[in-house]
């Protein structure tokens, strides 16, 4: 009904890397998207890609390769930016 995010992180991970660390864990627990062939990631990943293209202004594309404190820090300079841009402060708190 043309409700959308205002702002998207996407962790944006290699198809490959992806499906080898959902696979390392056990099969059992890999959902029907997990288990889904390669070439279905490849689409989905390109269509990710082209969303991100098509809206620059609210999708952000964050690179998921980088380690866990690069990244979080990355996202987190993303959120305050966008909070900033709203005059709202991260650690406020609504009553």
């Amino acid at each position: 009904q043309g409700l959308q995010p205002d702002l998207t992180l996407w962790l944006d991970l290699p198809v490959e890397i992806g499906l080898q660390r959902a696979r390392k864990r056990q099969a059992a627990t890999l959902d029907r998207l997990e288990r889904a062939t390669l070439d279905f990631h490849q689409r989905l990943h390109e269509g990710f890609a082209a969303l991100a293209n098509q809206h620059p202004q609210r999708i952000h594309r964050l690179d998921a390769t980088q380690s866990p404190d690069i990244l979080a820090a990355e996202a987190w300079e993303h959120l305050t930016a966008w909070l900033a841009k709203r005059e709202i402060s991260p650690t406020s708190r609504t009553e």
